[in-house]
């Protein structure tokens, strides 16, 4: 939810910008202090949105590492076996 919000605040801020300055090209002359304004938040809305993102992508990376870690672990040390009998994928020698 969170990584779709922050891709979401990245296109916004494209679009901003790129409507802004193709309006101020080809349409009319909008003043220099406008174009800088909604600059300034197309950056900012940028900006969010790929800290929100990055952020989203290392919590996703953390929380897999954490379960393959949490895998490798019950795979190595096999919990709640009776007595006698082996883990599955353990065989004997």
């Amino acid at each position: 939810m969170k990584r779709a919000r922050g891709m979401r605040l990245q296109g916004i801020g494209c679009v901003l910008i790129v409507t802004v300055m193709l309006t101020d090209h080809f349409l009319f002359s909008i003043q220099d202090g406008f174009i800088l304004a909604m600059a300034i938040l197309s950056a900012a809305l940028l900006i969010t949105g790929m800290m929100i993102v990055r952020l989203e992508d290392a919590r996703a990376e953390a929380e897999a590492d954490r379960q393959a870690l949490a895998q490798r672990k019950q795979d190595h040390f096999p919990q709640n076996t009776p007595a006698g009998q082996q883990a599955p994928g353990k065989e004997s020698l």
